[in-house]
């Protein structure tokens, strides 16, 4: 006659979402015992060299990130590769350069 159909509403599967994002880890360094990594407008890091920076998110409050410089070009702008978010990082340095120290 009739069966029985176990139905997922939207809810169920919004939480399994939420459960699978990894947690941003959070850095405890102070940056003010680092080197800059950017001195008037120029580069001092290599490709390749580890840099703290600070990001903020989503109109969060501002975190510590660690990544690598991946890429650069003449024209200003630099890419880092953020291992704490995994995702790419980008800023000019003819703009406003945010606080980046190398690691």
């Amino acid at each position: 006659m009739y069966s029985m159909i176990k139905r997922k509403s939207g809810l169920e599967s919004s939480k399994e979402e939420k459960q699978r994002k990894p947690r941003q880890k959070r850095l405890k360094i102070d940056l003010s015992k680092l080197e800059d990594a950017v001195i008037d407008r120029k580069l001092m890091s290599s490709l390749g060299e580890k840099v703290y920076f600070e990001r903020t998110l989503d109109g969060r409050s501002t975190t510590i990130h660690e990544g690598f410089i991946k890429h650069t070009s003449e024209d200003g702008s630099v890419e880092i590769w953020d291992e704490t978010r995994e995702q790419l990082f980008c800023f000019n340095l003819n703009q406003e350069i945010p606080k980046i120290k190398r690691g």
